[in-house]
């Protein structure tokens, strides 16, 4: 009887249990298609519209534009303050640069480049113009954004109808000595249809075509190489260590795997990947230099709102009695490195010809000398292993080494001007630093 009991209950409780089982499983199923269903219809609905090719035109600007016009950038204008169109684009700034950003674009908003500029005027000066004095008091002038425009489209050539509000982007230089851009005019109707007209547009830009915004592909030139290096194919031996088949071809174009050697000659492994490694920058400074550099129109923007002498000029380097890198021209600044780089760098200031990666074992002992003069407290072994590891050409430690001077002088100023402190140089060739050496003063021999 207890038997036949606890049988009946066992059924209930499993009917019960495939009933609600097979109701919930039915609940989720139709949830799922609730959610694919929407999703389609969002999908459908989110599709930009066409763009009228009546609000396209390309624009001629003249080659003395006072700034360097770049394809990265949109620039919004308008021939006339247009107080419903201005009072959407501020409320929504940060969306519509997300989404130029997520293309690969920067908006460029004149009355938001003015504010931040204004805003933080002593480190945009400092950074982008570090010849210029800190004592000088550079108070902003009182300038409209329409000044800003009404200068802007001075510089156009055969335009006789007035731009509209619209959106503005560089598109090349003609042989004719004049800058195209092309235009798209943006028409207020409401919100809804500006924000259409603003997501047609940023789906369109550039044809759909970033490509050409992405960081330069590096591609691997087969005959320098060979002209280099002469016998590059390895022996059948030397092939069975390799990784892949590929790799009996062409063993330079496998970045991550360190050939010590090919036959008798030696890879220049760092050499190979200087362009990429050497290039690298913490985010940090990556963070600090993309605010402060100001590109494209907000240069000349910073240059209308100070009297600035516009005129980028280097600075005279200054090694010291005691090491120190100073910039005597920029304000005294100093440059600051730890003994490593700093060994490098004051090596290859002795040397303007220039050094090949491959052949910076020629120069271990010169190097170690300048490692012990800058730091007296490592222990001899550690400074030799550092130093052997940087004349090792299978290993990445110069190029992390030209990596630390790099941002070393980028993240005190301005690309255009750091670029000729720092070590630079293509594949193959000599790394050299461009510094003329007459601007050049040593206190103390090295």
């Amino acid at each position: 009887m207890k038997s036949l009991l606890q049988s009946n209950i066992l059924s209930i409780f499993e009917f019960h249990f495939h009933g609600y089982y097979f109701f919930y499983l039915g609940v989720i199923v139709l949830i799922m298609i609730i959610i694919a269903m929407y999703k389609k219809k969002q999908k459908v609905k989110s599709k930009p519209q066409k763009i009228d090719s009546s609000r396209i035109r390309l624009l001629k600007f003249k080659a003395t534009l006072p700034f360097e016009a770049s394809k990265k950038q949109i620039i919004y204008v308008e021939n006339a303050y247009n107080p419903e169109l201005n009072q959407f684009i501020e409320e929504n700034y940060r969306k519509i640069s997300k989404r130029f950003s997520n293309r690969g674009y920067e908006f460029a908003y004149i009355p938001v480049i003015q504010k931040i500029l204004q805003n933080d005027s002593s480190n945009f000066i400092r950074y982008n113009y570090p010849n210029l004095s800190s004592n000088d008091k550079n108070q902003p002038k009182n300038i409209a954004p329409q000044d800003i425009y009404n200068a802007l489209f001075s510089f156009m050539i055969d335009e006789e109808k007035p731009l509209n509000p619209g959106f503005i982007r560089y598109e090349e230089y003609t042989k004719r000595n004049t800058l195209t851009f092309s235009y798209f005019e943006i028409r207020f109707t409401s919100k809804d249809d500006l924000w259409k007209q603003i997501n047609s547009y940023i789906q369109s830009v550039g044809n759909g075509d970033i490509s050409l915004l992405a960081e330069e592909s590096v591609y691997f030139d087969v005959q320098p190489a060979l002209e280099e290096y002469e016998a590059i194919i390895p022996t059948e031996n030397e092939c069975r260590k390799l990784p892949s088949k590929q790799a009996m071809v062409k063993p330079l174009l496998l970045p991550n795997y360190n050939y010590s050697k090919v036959g008798n000659i030696v890879i220049d492994q760092s050499d190979y990947d200087f362009p990429e490694e050497a290039n690298k920058v913490i985010d940090e400074i990556k963070t600090k230099i993309n605010y402060l550099t100001q590109l494209g129109i907000n240069d000349w923007v910073l240059q209308s709102l100070f009297t600035l002498d516009t005129t980028r000029k280097l600075s005279k380097l200054l090694i010291t009695k005691d090491f120190k890198i100073i910039l005597p021209d920029y304000d005294n600044r100093e440059i600051h490195l730890t003994p490593l780089p700093k060994a490098i760098f004051l090596l290859f200031l002795k040397h303007p010809e220039g050094i090949r990666f491959k052949n910076l074992s020629n120069y271990k002992k010169e190097l170690m000398n300048i490692y012990l003069n800058l730091s007296k407290r490592e222990s001899i072994d550690t400074m030799e292993k550092s130093i052997d590891d940087l004349v090792n050409p299978t290993k990445n430690a110069i190029n992390e080494k030209c990596s630390r001077i790099r941002e070393a002088f980028i993240k005190e100023f301005d690309m255009r001007l750091a670029d000729n402190y720092f070590i630079t140089g293509e594949r193959y060739s000599p790394k050299r630093i461009k510094l003329n050496r007459d601007l050049v003063c040593w206190e103390t021999e090295v």
